[in-house]
């Protein structure tokens, strides 16, 4: 299968897997559909980015998730119903299966964007950053268990539940957002997410400071403590740089919003835990269309970890092999991920 970009998406395509929305288990388009126009249209009324489909060109590019359909959706129903022991026991599976996973992969797109699954990525990546640096289990399994939490003060601004916020004096003494913002809310949601595990059994100190310090930066500028450096928790470090770059993949391709990260090493984000989560990440992953410097577009077959620039493609139309390690290639480049216009300009802009 093969990853096509909502912009790129075409009638008579046959989708490769169910797409459902974030409010609703009844897929919106069911596997092995084939497209209409007014599917299409419903897509982009729906704000998904994009989706696999299934052809004759892309069949034997297979694409997997590092860990099962039915712990994802365990994972995301105890998120929703803040079943905090639900979390805790999804965070120790999803920590098991990644000790035993001996090739990581984060090739998978996610073509939902809602914060209970965007929750369960971020803790995908850090855990795979935490099993980088040698983590065992038990820290394993408190990054977890944080990452999947990091956002829950959400909730107090989806359903506005500020009446119920208690802040103990520690806290709100300690407190840097200023009241008269337009954008409170959403940077208190960290103080709110610590409100509300607080007094939550086997939901431990460290975990909860993770919480509270997610969007701290390394050069004090975060919030909403405007803790610097050695003052943030470590856990929080790894869950920053792993939620800004998946929520970066809303709007943009994963070369450049690691180029974003790259960029903001030593000041917004941590430099050694920036540098090994791209080793993580695929800059082009399997199934998406690439343009190439000489006008040729082709489909990534493989990557490869020693050359993170120089992947094996699928040529469209033909399906011929093109490996850019060979060294009559060797002057070839990848220049895009096709159906991603926009630009590291606007991202800094908009990227908090």
């Amino acid at each position: 299968m093969r990853y096509i970009n909502i912009k790129n998406l075409k009638e008579g395509m046959i989708v490769a897997e169910d797409i459902t929305t974030e409010n609703n288990n009844i897929p919106l388009v069911k596997r092995n559909s084939i497209l209409t126009g007014n599917v299409i249209n419903s897509l982009n009324n729906f704000n998904i980015r994009g989706l696999y489909i299934d052809d004759a060109i892309s069949k034997n590019i297979e694409i997997k998730s590092n860990i099962p359909e039915t712990l994802q959706s365990k994972t995301v129903s105890a998120l929703k119903n803040l079943n905090f022991e639900g979390v805790i026991d999804s965070a120790k599976e999803i920590v098991d299966s990644y000790i035993y996973l001996s090739n990581i992969s984060f090739d998978k797109i996610d073509n939902n964007r809602n914060m209970y699954e965007h929750s369960l990525n971020v803790c995908e990546f850090s855990v795979a950053v935490g099993k980088m640096l040698g983590y065992n289990r038990e820290k394993l399994i408190s990054l977890a268990v944080s990452s999947l939490l990091h956002d829950v003060g959400k909730v107090c601004i989806d359903k506005n539940l500020f009446d119920k916020i208690n802040f103990s004096k520690f806290i709100s003494d300690k407190l840097k957002v200023d009241k008269e913002n337009e954008n409170y809310h959403y940077y208190m949601h960290p103080a709110y997410g610590h409100n509300i595990v607080n007094n939550i059994n086997g939901i431990s100190a460290h975990v909860k400071a993770a919480i509270l310090e997610h969007h701290e930066n390394e050069d004090g500028t975060g919030f909403p403590l405007g803790l610097k450096s050695d003052e943030i928790n470590e856990y929080a470090k790894i869950i920053h740089v792993c939620e800004t770059y998946d929520n970066l993949l809303s709007k943009y391709c994963p070369s450049e919003a690691l180029e974003f990260l790259m960029g903001g090493s030593g000041t917004k984000f941590n430099y050694e835990i920036v540098k090994i989560f791209s080793k993580n990440i695929p800059i082009y992953p399997k199934g998406v269309t690439v343009i190439l410097s000489n006008g040729f577009k082709g489909i990534v077959f493989e990557n490869n970890k020693d050359n993170p620039l120089r992947q094996k493609l699928l040529l469209e139309p033909t399906g011929q092999i093109y490996d850019l390690m060979m060294p009559i290639l060797k002057n070839v480049t990848i220049v895009k991920i096709d159906g991603y216009d926009n630009n590291l300009d606007e991202m800094s802009l908009k990227c908090k």
